[in-house]
């Protein structure tokens, strides 16, 4: 974990495009046509839908959760220094990213049930809202609403495939091991950045027997933006305005 977030090597069906000029929109799938089948359990879950989140940054609207649901257990869990609890909600998936955008934690860095925090973030959450509970409850509240992942259910480690530093001009995406889907190509035509300083990174992890996600991180302190639309099935999450994550699932090949 660095930063006060996992590290991200470890760490739907919508009919119309979702409009991502001028601000961030995350989208949390249920089901698409497009591949055929229901996608990975932790892209599903109760209350899914379209959320506008907060981003930090001009260009990404910030958005208040109603009823909000979200637990957060004691920050007894040590790891590089630090202690860490879990972050969860008992009632959606998407209630869950939309209060770990407010808090600005990486989408990355989802374990597929819950998102890890350190101290500072879990006082952060405490003061946005979260409901504080001890361990257990925490995962007896999550297994009640179904949304409890068994270990080996749990995505895997993001690894990295193909990344480009300062490429100067938009780089040919066509040149990494693994093929991208068409739906995060075509989003990712949709950010600008500074190119002479800018770092481009793909990321993949497999989330099941099926599935598989694949991650676009572009990072430019000089600034990143996006100036135009988000295919369904893309999530975006910004950071400000120097990052902003594209994540969408992909089929395994046979």
């Amino acid at each position: 974990q660095e930063g006060g977030q996992p590290n991200p090597r470890q760490i739907t069906d919508r009919s119309r495009r979702g409009k991502a000029k001028g601000h961030c929109l995350e989208i949390v799938p249920l089901r698409t046509a497009r591949h055929g089948a229901s996608l990975p359990s932790h892209w599903r879950g109760r209350g899914v839908g379209l959320i506008d989140g907060e981003g930090g940054g001009e260009g990404c609207r910030s958005g208040n959760i109603v009823g909000m649901t979200v637990l957060v257990d004691e920050a007894v869990w040590p790891w590089r220094g630090a202690r860490w609890a879990h972050l969860v909600s008992d009632e959606s998936v998407a209630e869950l990213h939309a209060f770990a955008r407010r808090l600005g934690l990486r989408r990355m860095a989802f374990q597929g049930d819950h998102y890890d925090v350190p101290t500072d973030v879990r006082e952060r959450a405490l003061a946005l809202g979260a409901e504080a509970v001890r361990g257990r409850d925490l995962v007896r509240r999550l297994r009640a609403a179904g949304l409890r992942l068994a270990a080996p259910d749990r995505p895997g480690s993001w690894e990295e495939v193909g990344r480009w530093s300062a490429p100067g001009s938009r780089p040919d995406l066509s040149s990494m091991d693994l093929v991208l889907p068409g739906d995060l190509a075509e989003a990712f035509q949709g950010v600008d950045a500074r190119w002479a300083s800018v770092d481009v990174v793909a990321f993949h992890r497999l989330v099941s027997q099926r599935w598989a996600e694949v991650a676009l991180v572009v990072d430019d302190d000089e600034g990143v933006v996006l100036v135009g639309d988000v295919p369904a099935g893309v999530e975006v999450r910004c950071h400000g305005d120097r990052m902003v994550e594209l994540l969408t699932p992909r089929r395994r090949e046979a």
